[in-house]
């Protein structure tokens, strides 16, 4: 992948935005005994941010509802649509092949263009479904009703994971049956500025540093603007 675009390291920042704080005190204002939303809570936040930074870049955020469990928010640049998961949750669906998790079906249905770069070969539980177009054509019709009017103006899906552990934000391309292909490490920012200072990282308040290399190739492009986050924005997405 060469020549990612400038805007994706806004992305990479709101992405790897610790909410802890936010969420804690959810808690405590509602002196909750319980904390089994706490996982949902951290995406609503991370979705939040995501659709927020799209709007103050001029960038299309489409939703993609998978019904009453789950609704995904990604961003399309320049054709390109970036999802964005945690790193081991985006290598278990790859590992396991999940057929009809999001992922997939986009995968399914834009990314046939990088079929054959893939590393090693195909297993033969995955080389079965190569043949079976009644899933084939499942996955597309799943791709469609997902993206929605937004279909026709994708050519390929991305995905961007967080690694929890190293906090690394990474760009991963998969082909059309989410095979690796290859990945490009966008922490171009210096977190440990997070846990120096205390402040938190939001979108309104930013805390991390670019590294000087890629301030110096930033600068010489188009100035993106980070968003502006508005307190009274409804959170539910």
């Amino acid at each position: 992948m060469n020549n990612l675009p400038p805007q994706i390291f806004k992305f990479a920042q709101v992405f790897s935005i610790n909410h802890k704080r936010d969420i804690e005190k959810i808690f405590s204002d509602n002196e909750f005994e319980t904390k089994n939303s706490l996982p949902i809570l951290n995406w609503d936040f991370i979705y939040r941010d995501i659709v927020n930074t799209a709007k103050a870049n001029d960038l299309t955020s489409p939703t993609m509802d998978m019904g009453a469990l789950w609704t995904a928010r990604g961003v399309i640049i320049e054709g390109i649509l970036y999802v964005f998961m945690m790193k081991k949750r985006f290598e278990d669906v790859i590992d396991k092949y999940e057929k009809h998790h999001y992922l997939t079906c986009i995968a399914r249905s834009k990314n046939s263009h990088l079929n054959g770069k893939e590393e090693g070969k195909l297993s033969i539980e995955l080389f079965n479904d190569l043949d079976d177009d009644e899933l084939s054509n499942s996955q597309i019709e799943q791709a469609k009703k997902l993206l929605g009017d937004q279909y026709n103006f994708i050519d390929e899906i991305r995905v961007v994971t967080f690694d929890k552990k190293t906090k690394e934000v990474t760009v991963n391309q998969v082909n059309a049956f989410c095979e690796f292909i290859d990945s490009v490490n966008i922490t171009e920012f210096d977190f440990t500025k997070l846990e120096e200072d205390g402040r938190e990282n939001t979108p309104e308040k930013p805390i991390v540093a670019l590294k000087s290399g890629v301030q110096k190739q930033l600068e010489s492009q188009k100035h993106v603007s980070l968003p502006i986050e508005k307190k009274e924005e409804n959170t539910k997405l």
